[in-house]
């Protein structure tokens, strides 16, 4: 059931970048951050009334505000990044937010390491780099020099 869920947020996904690229045209990208938080208040509040409001502590306060001050400044960063090149030229680094997403998860949520894992994240690392080399006019080793 796992697969179904992770391809159809795939999908979203996907349109939701090709969206936030048609906005980009004509809209500031802290404006399209802004609006991100606004949209979600309507879902949030009705979660609240239904649920009722739970009780919180002063480190769910600090991870909400921490995590809302983390996730404004970095979207707001990939929407300025999103507006100013081509999707072809971020994408190929985009999919490396995996590994950090893994190592991350390895620290501060005690993940376990695989070998499966492992042989994955290799091969995400292995396609960025062959995205990137298909536009060094056949020099394989162009993207590390270019990075270097």
């Amino acid at each position: 059931m796992w697969f179904w869920f992770a391809l159809a947020s795939a999908v979203l996904s996907a349109v939701s970048v090709t969206m936030n690229k048609w906005l980009l045209v004509s809209i500031n990208p802290a404006v399209i951050t802004w609006a991100l938080f606004v949209m979600a208040i309507p879902v949030y509040a009705s979660l609240l009334l239904w649920r009722g409001i739970p009780n919180f502590t002063i480190w769910f306060w600090i991870g909400a505000v921490g995590s809302a001050f983390v996730f404004s400044i970095s979207k707001t960063l990939s929407l300025h990044v999103i507006k100013e090149h081509d999707l072809s030229e971020i994408y190929p680094l985009q999919t490396f937010s995996v590994l950090f997403s893994y190592i991350i998860a390895l620290i501060f949520l005690s993940e376990q390491l695989s070998w499966l894992s492992l042989f994955g994240m290799l091969l995400v690392v292995i396609g960025a780099y062959v995205l990137n080399s298909g536009k060094a006019n056949g020099d394989l080793w162009a993207p590390l020099k270019h990075l270097l």
